[in-house]
């Protein structure tokens, strides 16, 4: 019955923030993605039971989790075939299957939490989703002739996050995030509401991981310090986790740096 009560008053709620109507045809189905500028998150297409609407959400500043407010709707027109790419709201959980931000991609998922005076929503997952790095090439791509005795060209250097991501697999994933954070940085944990949580070890872990550091550099203009100061000891309520000159503490170091830059271009 609460879920059936927070989904109505949503769906209210909506109606009294919609703005105009629109009509969604065939050559648009491609904008279903959401995506940000500045402090807002832009959702093009949001399914509601059989209902359709546009969503704008802003980031409130100073939470962590991170929760956003609802700014604007309007209603929208299309059918189904259109929506195969469109975020969902179920239950109490409003669904985002790619959230485009920076260079990025996620899958974000954002809990109902406040109806009044505002819809309020709260980040509960983000996963960072991997793109192929050497796509195919397109048919209209022009074929590069090659000489057969010719040597081998030299092979693609790898980009910042993949340097990040190869680093966090050999040595952050095992010998940090899960010996030394997880006990406490995870839901229902000591500290479950902090920055940083974590997910246990899985398939989708290293991504969810990621992400998870990522959005506290993206939150923070002193992320990296931050979390070196933390796991130092600086602060932090479960003490040094890691000497600063030690190998595990270099070895994030790298990593917050690669992540770092490879988030800011």
């Amino acid at each position: 019955m609460k879920y059936l009560k927070l989904q109505r008053y949503l769906f209210i709620l909506i109606l009294l923030f919609i703005v105009n109507e629109k009509t969604l045809g065939a050559d648009q189905q491609a904008s279903a993605d959401a995506y940000v500028i500045g402090d807002v998150v832009k959702i093009p297409v949001l399914r509601v039971g059989n209902d359709y609407y546009s969503l704008d959400l802003q980031l409130m500043p100073n939470t962590d989790p991170a929760q956003l407010k609802m700014i604007a709707a309007a209603e929208l027109t299309l059918s189904d075939s259109n929506s195969s790419n469109a975020s969902s709201f179920v239950n109490t959980t409003l669904t985002i299957p790619k959230l485009t931000a920076a260079n990025n991609s996620y899958r974000i998922e954002l809990e109902l939490i406040s109806v009044e005076p505002s819809v309020i929503l709260q980040l509960s997952k983000a996963d960072l989703l991997i793109t192929p790095t050497n796509p195919e090439p397109t048919s209209q791509s022009t074929p590069v002739e090659t000489d057969p005795g010719s040597a081998t060209p030299p092979a693609r250097e790898k980009t910042n996050r993949e340097k990040a991501a190869e680093l966090f697999e050999k040595s952050i994933a095992q010998n940090i995030v899960q010996s030394k954070c997880i006990s406490c940085h995870r839901r229902g944990g000591y500290a479950g509401g902090t920055s940083l949580i974590f997910e246990g070890a899985s398939g989708t872990s290293q991504s969810a991981n990621i992400a998870a550091f990522e959005g506290l550099l993206n939150r923070r203009a002193d992320g990296l310090n931050y979390i070196l100061r933390k796991v130092s000891g600086n602060g932090h309520g479960g003490g040094r986790q890691l000497a600063p000159g030690s190998a595990n503490y270099n070895n994030l170091e790298e990593f917050l740096k690669l992540l770092s830059s490879s988030s800011s271009n």
